[in-house]
């Protein structure tokens, strides 16, 4: 709740809990047993901040955030309202944008092969360290020869092209072998086989759509769809991780800003870190740790506290923890340790109330103004304006079509493939480098014909102009297009006889 320049979350009998705006880029974590709250939580956070005009970015996994675009029922919230004495309460709709990398219940989010990197790729099809090398010599060859990589069928084309001319290119690139091309190839073929090739392409989503407000300053919720992607752990964690990277490596640095430009919710956040080696977790760390200059906040999201590796989860300085069941011994480690990581109240035993917060209770700690944790507190999370639940095909169908953004991302690409370059010979007359067979044809017959005829221009000598063509060079030229348009004509008779 957005009341008063101030971004309201949670609050108990004594204190309203309100997030930081300036220290939301010094991340968070949102953890707790399932149907313990998380998702309210998250939409709570999104109306929020959306009110404050700060857009964020929030994968659905289940489609309970749909409902974000339409208001919530008043009547049904009146008793938690009274018991969490609220009284500027009111209900309301924000302005969303849904995504998905299926294109079917949202604009197509899509990425270009050629930005998503060989070792992201190995993650997806589980390659060994070898195939990943040979990915990464495909790429080199491909960016060292302009060779266009936008799709699937683009990579097939290269590996192909690689394992076709590999004794030209292994003096220069490495050892090249067949069998770890053709590996990747049946991965490939796997992959497609699964609907994972319809993640790649054009047009590749635009970061400024993703850092947009309404005519009313509100910021943009912008929601993929995640229902049908979450069910691939692989898929899922590697195009988020994707995603990450993208907004990491082609933000400009705007160093620490009153309001972030964009709010990024991971969900799920464990399937980011699964069989992740150590140059990715490298590489996350990294990303957590400066992509605060680029003016982007992070939240992780959980069941479980550990669930987040340690050398992450300690840049994480917004904190909130649902409750956590502890019997097992690795359970009731994990409570300790999630209490531990919050600055202590003297008032009650953090570890003990993590085990009896109430659905839609929890413990909350965010950065104060002056850069430091607060003192844990105990406390309902507020509850959300928009509507509970999920929305019907037909309403978010509305939202889709009604989007500014639908045509650009419905469209088409018209971009040349990889087979089309490689297939352009130096008889290219188009500035494109592109290949027209046809008019390539042309051209040869036209010359051949007029390699036949005499020197008709020998004969004007009264007629030095360069400029014009004289009426016999023009009557040769007419009867040289008429014989090809004729030869034309006859083959396609004869190809249908």
């Amino acid at each position: 709740m957005y009341t008063n320049n101030k971004l309201k979350i949670a609050k108990n009998d004594n204190t309203e809990l309100n997030i930081v705006s300036k220290m939301l880029n010094r991340h968070g974590i949102i953890t707790g047993a399932t149907g313990t709250g998380k998702t309210v939580t998250v939409k709570v956070l999104a109306e929020t901040l959306s009110a404050a005009g700060i857009p964020c970015f929030v994968a659905d996994v289940k489609g309970d955030l749909s409902s974000l675009a339409f208001p919530g029922d008043k009547e049904s919230l009146q008793e938690r309202l009274d018991n969490l004495k609220i009284e500027d309460f009111k209900t309301e709709q924000f302005p969303v944008r849904f995504w998905d990398i299926y294109g079917k219940n949202g604009h197509p989010i899509k990425a270009r092969i050629d930005s998503f990197t060989p070792s992201l790729l190995t993650k997806i099809l589980n390659l060994t360290e070898a195939q990943n090398g040979m990915l990464n010599i495909a790429y080199r060859i491909a960016k060292d020869e302009s060779i266009p990589m936008i799709n699937f069928q683009d990579l097939k084309t290269i590996l192909k092209h690689v394992n076709e001319n590999k004794d030209k290119y292994s003096a220069n690139y490495g050892n090249i072998t067949t069998q770890s091309i053709g590996t990747i190839e049946r991965k490939l073929l796997e992959f497609e086989n699964n609907n994972g090739d319809v993640f790649f392409g054009n047009p590749e989503i635009k970061l400024e759509d993703l850092i947009r407000t309404d005519l009313s300053g509100k910021g943009y919720i912008n929601i993929l769809d995640a229902t049908e992607l979450v069910k691939d752990n692989r898929l899922y964690g590697t195009y988020m991780l994707w995603l990450l990277n993208t907004l990491f490596d082609k933000m400009p640095e705007v160093g620490d800003l009153e309001k972030p430009r964009l709010v990024f919710f991971i969900d799920e956040a464990h399937m980011l870190f699964d069989e992740m080696n150590s140059e990715m977790k490298n590489k996350i760390t990294q990303i957590v740790k400066l992509i605060r200059s680029k003016g982007i906040g992070l939240f992780f999201i959980s069941q479980n506290p550990s669930d987040i590796p340690e050398v992450i989860s300690t840049q994480l300085g917004n904190r909130i923890q649902h409750n956590l069941k502890a019997y097992t011994p690795n359970e009731l480690k994990s409570v300790k340790v999630a209490a531990q990581s919050f600055r202590v109240n003297p008032n009650f035993d953090t570890e003990k109330v993590i085990s009896e917060l109430k659905t839609g209770e929890a413990l909350v700690s965010f950065m104060s103004e002056s850069g430091e944790p607060s003192i844990v507190e105990r406390a309902f999370i507020l509850p959300p304006q928009s509507r509970f639940g999920t929305i019907t095909d037909l309403e978010r169908q509305n939202i889709v079509l009604n989007s500014d953004l639908y045509m650009y991302y419905s469209q088409k690409s018209t971009d040349k493939t990889a087979a089309e370059v490689l297939n352009q010979t130096s008889t290219s007359t188009d500035p494109t480098g592109y290949v027209n067979q046809t008019e390539l044809f042309l051209q040869q017959q036209k010359e051949k014909e007029l390699a036949k005829q005499p020197n008709a221009s020998a004969t004007k000598t009264t007629k030095k102009t360069t400029t014009k063509k004289s009426s016999l060079e023009r009557k040769v030229e007419n009867k040289i297009e008429n014989k090809i348009a004729t030869k034309i004509v006859n083959s396609i008779f004869k190809m249908f006889k």
